[in-house]
């Protein structure tokens, strides 16, 4: 029988195969995340024209996007089933409660909805309580024309239109709208202040 030793190394010492193994890794694994995520951003451009829609709240009312021209509109586009969606709901509220103080009267908040089951869908906004308007045309997201417009290929999916009804910004997560957001409104602070 023949005893194997087997090299003993030292436990702070690590090899520069072991290093460049990890850098590897790491490396690979950050360009596999940055491609998911520019894979899920919509693929309609900044400074497009924002696609009209019309959709019915959840009395029943028609929600048109032209409505809101000469206001920024924050639209939410979202389901209930979704758990990223659902994930998002809470910074969601912190965000339109932090804009709405700041920039009341200048900005609506819409949140519309893929849902394709109307009691599911309502009964999620009553448990959450969600204030700002929610709308759905009860389309799956993958079929819907609004979807295709504004060439979603993730939800949730954030978008900022300016007065003008163009697009400033788009995000797949309320953080990432938050920050385009406040650069965009410092930018634009003349606007949002008049009377």
């Amino acid at each position: 029988m023949t005893n194997f030793r087997l090299k003993e190394t030292h436990p702070d010492t690590i090899s520069t195969t072991m290093i460049k193994k990890w850098l590897f890794i790491l490396f690979w694994g950050f360009i596999s995340i940055a491609t998911c995520y520019s894979e899920n951003e919509p693929s309609i451009s900044i400074g497009t024209e924002a696609p009209d829609f019309s959709v019915a709240d959840t009395l029943g009312n028609t929600i048109n996007l032209h409505k809101y021209k000469g206001k920024y509109v924050l639209m939410e586009f979202w389901a209930s089933w979704c758990g990223d969606c659902r994930k998002e709901i809470p910074a969601m509220k912190a965000f339109y409660q932090d804009l709405y103080k700041k920039y009341d009267g200048k900005i609506v908040f819409l949140g519309i909805s893929f849902d394709h089951n109307a009691e599911q869908w309502k009964n999620l906004l009553r448990k959450e309580k969600m204030p700002w308007i929610q709308a759905s045309n009860l389309q799956p997201w993958k079929t819907n024309p609004i979807a295709q417009a504004y060439g979603l290929h993730w939800i949730p999916s954030l978008f900022l239109v300016g007065p003008d009804g163009k697009i400033l910004a788009s995000a797949i997560t309320v953080a990432e709208m938050k920050t385009k957001a406040e650069t965009i409104f410092k930018a634009q602070k003349k606007v949002l202040y008049q009377h």
